[in-house]
This record gives structure tokens, C-alpha cells and sequence, in this order.
């Protein structure tokens, strides 16, 4: 008799520590913002991302413009000629200011004879621009370079390096309010 339950007794242990989960008892999660299923049905997310199911977007420790690209600007000062002394076009140079008055870059050499039409200009700092303030208005100056009298303001267009849904472009397009001055802005992100 005693034999009898050992056998059942060890058919049980054998089964209880034998079987092992497999894929096929996890439910399936749905991983969003390019996350991708592991194979015990959890999501494997992207920098920027958690959650369960990757929809947590996270906020950067550093956010940084690596490049601007003013793409259009207006080609005359009101129909004169940017630099009226010798009849040119404007020699441009950007800023970029967080808030109204706080210039946080000031490249340092101009682009000379910059026509306004249909022609791109890069400006890519030495070192990208940290920005320290991610949900505060920052603005880029495009100013004309003059070597006798003041510098003459071009445009401004106005951006917000971050918002809390919508990801992490790393390139976004800004025109200012009447379309006359548009630039892309390249950025790098870390967390």
C-alpha cells in the first residue's frame, strides 16, 4: 500500500515543477510609440518612452539645437536694398533668445549677399545650444549685418523646444505669423 501513493504522490511532484510558461500564456500587450513585444509579452520601448505599453512619454534631462536652416526671409528691407550704401543683399546672422531678451547664441560670423529667394542657409554651431528651458518661449533673430551703423532686425519667428505629447522630432519647421520668415530647427535629446 505504502508504494501505491508514492507513485501518484511522484507523478504530481514531477508535473508541478516540469511544466514551464509559455509564449502563449501571456496576453499580447499592444506596445505604442515604436515599441517593440518581447517575448514574455512585454514592450521593449524606445528612448523617451515607458509604461507597459510605451505610451509614457517621458521628459528629457537635455534638450539641444544642433542646426538652424533658414529657409526663406524677405528678400528686400521694404523694397530698398538691404545694405543701401552698396547695393546688396543682406549679409544675415541669427540669434536665438529664450524669452524676449535672454540671447542664448549669437553666431558668430555672418553669411554675406543672402538672397531671400529659394535659397537655403545653414547655421550650425560650433557646440549645439543648450537649452534650459523646454516649455518657455524661445525665438530666432535673423538680423543683417552692417559694418557703419547699427544692424538692421529681419525677423523673428517664435518655437517651444518641447511638448509633453507628440514625441521627439528632430526637426521641426517654424514660420513666424505673417510668413515671411521660416526656418527648420534641428534637435538632439537626452534623458
Amino acid at each position: 500500500m505504502k508504494s501505491f501513493l508514492k507513485i501518484p504522490l511522484l507523478l504530481l511532484f514531477i508535473f508541478s515543477f516540469s511544466c514551464s510558461e509559455t509564449d502563449d500564456d501571456c496576453t499580447p500587450v499592444n506596445c505604442t510609440n515604436g515599441g517593440s513585444q518581447t517575448v514574455d509579452c512585454q514592450c521593449d520601448c524606445l528612448d523617451g518612452f515607458s509604461g507597459f505599453d510605451c505610451s509614457v512619454q517621458l521628459t528629457p534631462t537635455t534638450i539641444k539645437i544642433t542646426k538652424i536652416v533658414v529657409k526663406k526671409f524677405p528678400d528686400t528691407d521694404d523694397g530698398d536694398f538691404w545694405d543701401s550704401l552698396d547695393l546688396s543683399d543682406a549679409d544675415i546672422y541669427i540669434q536665438v533668445t529664450e524669452g524676449l531678451f535672454n540671447i542664448i547664441y549669437d553666431h558668430p560670423f555672418y553669411i554675406p549677399n543672402a538672397s531671400g529667394l529659394n535659397v537655403e542657409y545653414e547655421f550650425i554651431p560650433e557646440s549645439p545650444i543648450n537649452l534650459t528651458s523646454f516649455l518657455s518661449i524661445h525665438y530666432i533673430d535673423l538680423w543683417d549685418y552692417d559694418t557703419l551703423s547699427d544692424d538692421d532686425a529681419i525677423s523673428t519667428l517664435s518655437f517651444i523646444p518641447y511638448e509633453s505629447s507628440g514625441g521627439f522630432p528632430t526637426t521641426i519647421t517654424r514660420t513666424n505669423s505673417d510668413g515671411t520668415f521660416e526656418c527648420d530647427i534641428a534637435f538632439e535629446y537626452t534623458w
